[in-house]
């Protein structure tokens, strides 16, 4: 039986716990969402409880502990937002024309 690892980066001596392909932006065909073992490692690297996180990303406390406990996926919008706190990506900055040409489509 194999078992799946995720894989591991190291900052400033740290190993973290974030697949690359989850940091990807949604519409990226590598993009992988998160697992339990992904969305602990970002609440522990931002210091983040569970309320504390809740009222960050607009949820309770107890929907951070169904993501944290695999009972429920993380959205891509909190789990980017979550990312985004912890400055592991940038936001994404759109220009105008690029929404209007989005718009059309």
């Amino acid at each position: 039986m194999s078992e799946e690892r995720a894989e591991y980066k190291v900052i400033g001596g740290v190993d973290i716990q974030l697949r690359a392909e989850t940091l990807l932006p949604y519409d990226d065909p590598n993009f992988e969402q998160p697992n339990t073992v992904d969305v602990r490692e970002a609440l522990r690297r931002g210091g983040l409880t569970g309320a504390t996180a809740g009222v960050l990303l607009g949820v309770t406390s107890r929907t951070i502990r169904r993501w944290t406990g695999g009972d429920k996926d993380i959205s891509y919008a909190a789990w980017r937002l979550l990312l985004m706190y912890i400055n592991e990506v940038e936001p994404v900055r759109l220009q105008p024309e690029s929404v209007a040409a989005q718009n059309q489509n």
